[in-house]
Protein backbone atom coordinates (compact mmCIF):
# COMPACT_ATOMS: atom_id res chain seq x y z
CA UNK A 1 0.00 0.00 0.00
CA UNK A 2 1.25 3.09 -0.77
CA UNK A 3 -0.15 6.92 0.34
CA UNK A 4 0.58 10.16 -0.70
CA UNK A 5 -1.43 13.77 -0.40
CA UNK A 6 -1.50 16.01 -3.15
CA UNK A 7 -3.09 19.02 -2.82
CA UNK A 8 -5.04 18.32 0.07
CA UNK A 9 -6.03 15.01 -1.22
CA UNK A 10 -4.75 11.50 -0.33
CA UNK A 11 -4.30 9.37 -3.39
CA UNK A 12 -4.25 5.66 -2.10
CA UNK A 13 -2.69 2.49 -4.03
CA UNK A 14 -3.20 -1.19 -3.21
CA UNK A 15 0.35 -2.73 -5.02
CA UNK A 16 -0.57 -5.58 -3.64
CA UNK A 17 -2.51 -8.80 -5.12
CA UNK A 18 -4.67 -9.03 -2.39
CA UNK A 19 -7.32 -6.64 -1.10
CA UNK A 20 -6.26 -4.23 1.10
CA UNK A 21 -8.32 -2.00 3.94
CA UNK A 22 -7.67 1.79 4.81
CA UNK A 23 -8.45 3.24 7.97
CA UNK A 24 -10.33 7.30 7.70
CA UNK A 25 -10.98 9.41 9.93
CA UNK A 26 -14.20 9.96 9.49
CA UNK A 27 -16.29 10.59 6.01
CA UNK A 28 -13.47 11.52 3.14
CA UNK A 29 -15.37 11.22 -0.93
CA UNK A 30 -13.23 10.00 -3.74
CA UNK A 31 -12.88 12.40 -6.87
CA UNK A 32 -12.27 9.19 -9.36
CA UNK A 33 -15.91 7.81 -8.48
CA UNK A 34 -17.62 10.53 -6.28
CA UNK A 35 -18.09 7.82 -3.96
CA UNK A 36 -18.33 8.60 0.33
CA UNK A 37 -16.10 6.58 2.59
CA UNK A 38 -16.97 6.53 6.67
CA UNK A 39 -14.25 5.39 8.77
CA UNK A 40 -12.68 3.42 5.68
CA UNK A 41 -12.37 2.49 2.62
CA UNK A 42 -11.59 -1.46 1.03
CA UNK A 43 -9.40 -1.66 -2.27
CA UNK A 44 -9.20 -4.43 -4.43
CA UNK A 45 -6.15 -5.80 -5.18
CA UNK A 46 -4.23 -2.54 -7.46
CA UNK A 47 -7.20 -0.48 -6.57
CA UNK A 48 -6.83 3.19 -6.46
CA UNK A 49 -8.53 5.88 -4.72
CA UNK A 50 -8.32 9.80 -4.59
CA UNK A 51 -9.79 11.13 -1.16
CA UNK A 52 -10.45 14.64 -0.26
Amino acid sequence: MVARVVDGRTLYVNTNAAPARVTLAGEQHDTLTGKAYTDRVDLPPYGVALLR
